[in-house]
């Protein structure tokens, strides 16, 4: 039978770590659960105190609450699937064997690569109602005879936010 050697140099090296991820995600979370539970108004710091489930009853009675519920669980179940969907897809076709293969590999990550600021304004760009590449395809090809403001109008902002991020999103999936 061999003996297991147990030694406390791995549990050291891990340490650091584990306290920084104790100190930047854990306490945060706590702290954020525990001022749930109060009367929190930062106008007049004195006045925190406890009030239960009061901001709890509050929120779930408010149809603003159940209104952004959706939209989320929407954004989330959408944009989630549809990066997984289509990142699923681009793994498979980069997986084969083709001419440039190396090349198309570099170009599909960079939606990935790019800033989130500079993909916004790409976005915002492609999504603008007067000058908008998108709205001048569409006027060009004769769907449109006038541009959409995708962004402003409440049925197509969602869908418009969705598809960037489903873009952005894709060859991290991959």
């Amino acid at each position: 039978m061999v003996k297991k050697r147990t030694t406390i140099w791995p549990y050291l090296l891990v340490a650091p770590a584990v306290l920084i991820i104790l100190c930047v995600v854990f306490v945060p979370v706590i702290n954020a659960i525990l001022m749930s539970f109060q009367n929190y108004d930062l106008r007049r710091p004195k006045e925190i105190g406890f009030n239960g489930v009061a901001n709890y009853m509050e929120a779930f009675s408010d149809p603003l609450f159940w209104n952004a519920l959706w939209r989320t669980l929407v954004w989330v179940i959408f944009g989630v699937g549809f990066q997984f969907l289509f990142g699923f897809i681009l793994a498979l076709v980069l997986n084969q064997k083709f001419r440039f293969r190396g090349i198309v590999r570099a170009v599909s990550m960079v939606p990935w690569v790019m800033p989130g600021v500079l993909i916004g304004l790409i976005w915002r760009w492609l999504y603008d109602g007067d000058y908008g590449v998108i709205n001048d395809l569409l006027i060009r090809m004769g769907f449109l005879d006038k541009g959409i403001a995708f962004l402003s109008r409440t049925d197509t902002a969602l869908p418009a936010a969705i598809l960037s991020v489903v873009w952005q999103g894709i060859p991290f999936f991959a």
